[in-house]
C-alpha cells in the first residue's frame, strides 16, 4: 500500500499553469507524463477517479486485459489499414520492451511490471471464421510470427477446459507479453511524479478552451488551468473532451463554497474546429473461480470468438473469465448476478468451468474504436489523443509516451503512426 505522504501528493492545489495537462492517468497517460516531465516539460496528469498505486490484487489488475489481446486481435482480423496498422503497433510493442528493460536506471524508480509471455488460443465457430483466420496467419507467417492454425481437437489438447465439438477450428496465435496494467501505471506514475510532474486524482477534466485555434486552457472539476497543450488519454471519456472545445470564456465562476469547484464557461467552436474521436465504451463482465481441487494447470488465454467469452489462469488455483459485451445492462461494479451470466457464456465453451464455484462477479468497461485499432495522433495545435488501447495499454505505454512527446516537440517519431490516426476514419 502507498505510504500516506504518496496519497496526499496526488490531492491539493491546482498548479495556474503548465506546459501541458495530460487527461487520464492509466498506464498511457502515465507514460506520456513521465515522458514529457522527464524531456523537462511543466506537467499536470489530472484522473478522474483513483490513481493505480500497486496495490491492487494480483488478479484485478490482470483483468483489465482480455484474454486476447488487441493487438493479436489486430494482427488476425485487421481493420482500417490493417497491414500498416499492425506494423505501427508492433513497433511500438518492441520499443516498448527496450523501455520496461531501461527505464528502471533512467527513471529511478522501481519499475515491476510483472510481464510474461503467453500465447492465446482462439476457438472458431464456423467455416466462414477458419477461412479468415487462415488468410490472416498467412500474413502473421510471411512476417515472421509464429502463429498457426489448429484442429479443435488440438485446441482442448492445449486447454483441457475446451468443448471441441462446438467449434470448426481454432488458431494459436504467436505468444504476447502481458503486463499487470495497475503495476505498470503505478511505476510510470512514481517516475513521473520523480521527474517534477503534477498528479491530481479525483479531477476530471471537463472541457478544452481554446483560443485562436491552439489550446489555451483546461478547465476541471477544481477549477481552470493554462496551458498550450493536452493530451487525451482517457478512454472513452476523450471523446467526450475532444467534442467539448471551448470558445475563451471569462474567468471561473465559483459553483461553491470558497476554494470549491467552478464549471466551464458555456459555448462552442464549429464543426470544422471539433476533433471526432469515435470510440465507444463496452461493458465487459468478469469473474473468479474460487480455488480449484485440483489445482487447474496453466493454459492458453482463450476466447471464444463468436460470443466473446474468455478465460486465462489468474491465480495459482483460480481461473479468469469473462464476457465482452454482456446481454444485461447492469451497473458498474461488483455484481453478484453477473455469476449467472458467466455460468451461461462458459457453458458453450468450457461447460466445467460454468459449473465450477464462482466468486462475485464485476462489471465495468473497455474503450473501443469501429476497427478495434488504437488512436494515436495530434489533430489541432497543442490537443493530442492516445486513447482505444484496451488491454494493450500496458505493454506498449512507454513508446506511445515517446511519440507524444516528439510530436508536442514538433518532431518526427521513429515509428510511424499515421495509420493510427483517426484521418482513418475520414476517408
Amino acid at each position: 500500500m502507498p505510504i500516506p505522504s504518496v496519497r496526499r501528493s496526488r490531492q491539493g492545489a491546482l498548479p495556474r499553469t503548465v506546459d501541458v495537462v495530460v487527461a487520464g492517468g492509466g498506464a498511457i497517460g502515465a507514460a506520456v507524463a513521465y515522458q514529457l516531465a522527464d524531456a523537462g516539460a511543466s506537467v499536470l496528469l489530472a484522473e478522474a477517479f483513483t490513481l493505480p498505486d500497486g496495490g491492487e490484487p494480483t488478479h484485478f489488475s490482470a483483468s483489465a486485459q482480455r484474454a486476447a489481446p488487441p493487438v493479436a486481435i489486430a494482427r488476425l482480423t485487421g481493420g482500417g489499414d490493417a497491414p500498416a496498422a499492425a506494423r505501427s503497433i508492433e513497433a511500438l510493442d518492441r520499443r516498448s520492451a527496450d523501455l520496461y528493460a531501461s527505464l528502471p536506471a533512467r527513471s529511478g524508480a522501481g519499475i515491476g511490471y510483472g510481464a510474461s509471455t503467453r500465447a492465446s488460443l482462439h476457438l472458431l465457430p464456423d467455416d466462414d471464421t477458419v477461412a479468415a483466420y487462415t488468410a490472416a496467419v498467412a500474413r502473421q507467417t510471411a512476417r515472421g510470427l509464429n502463429s498457426v492454425m489448429i484442429h479443435a481437437q488440438d485446441a482442448a489438447a492445449l486447454n483441457p477446459y475446451v468443448a471441441a465439438w462446438q467449434y470448426a477450428g481454432a488458431a494459436l496465435v504467436a505468444p504476447e507479453r502481458w503486463h499487470a496494467p495497475g503495476a505498470a501505471a503505478a511505476d510510470l506514475l512514481a517516475a513521473a511524479s520523480d521527474r517534477g510532474a503534477v498528479l491530481r486524482e479525483h479531477c476530471m477534466v471537463q472541457g478544452i478552451e481554446r483560443a485562436g485555434g491552439t489550446v489555451a486552457a483546461v478547465w476541471t472539476e477544481h477549477g481552470k488551468v493554462r496551458s498550450g497543450a493536452v493530451v487525451l488519454c482517457a478512454g472513452a471519456h476523450s471523446a467526450r473532451l475532444a467534442a467539448s472545445e471551448l470558445p475563451s470564456g471569462p474567468a471561473p465562476v465559483p459553483t461553491g463554497p470558497a476554494g470549491g469547484a467552478t464549471s466551464a464557461p458555456a459555448g462552442s467552436l464549429g464543426d470544422s474546429e471539433r476533433l471526432r474521436l469515435p470510440l465507444v465504451a463496452r461493458r465487459r463482465a468478469l469473474g473468479f473461480t474460487l480455488p480449484l481441487v485440483p489445482r487447474p494447470g496453466q493454459v492458453p488465454a482463450t476466447i471464444d470468438v463468436g460470443s466473446t467469452f474468455w478465460f486465462a489462469n489468474a491465480e495459482p488455483d483460480r481461473v479468469m473469465l469473462g464476457v465482452e459485451r454482456p446481454d444485461r445492462p447492469l451497473e458498474a461494479g461488483h455484481e453478484p448476478r453477473l455469476v449467472p451470466l458467466l455460468r451461461r457464456a462458459a457453458a458453450h465453451c468450457a461447460p466445467v468451468l460454468g459449473e465450477a464455484p464462482m466468486a462475485p462477479g464485476w462489471l465495468g468497461t473497455r474503450t473501443e474504436t469501429p476497427d478495434g485499432l488504437p488512436l494515436l495522433g495530434a489533430h489541432a495545435s497543442g490537443l493530442l489523443y492516445a486513447t482505444g488501447f484496451d488491454g494493450a495499454a500496458a505493454r506498449v505505454a512507454p513508446a506511445v509516451g515517446e511519440v507524444m512527446r516528439d510530436l508536442l516537440e514538433q518532431q518526427e517519431p521513429d515509428i510511424d503512426v499515421t495509420p493510427l490516426g483517426v484521418e482513418r476514419f475520414w476517408r
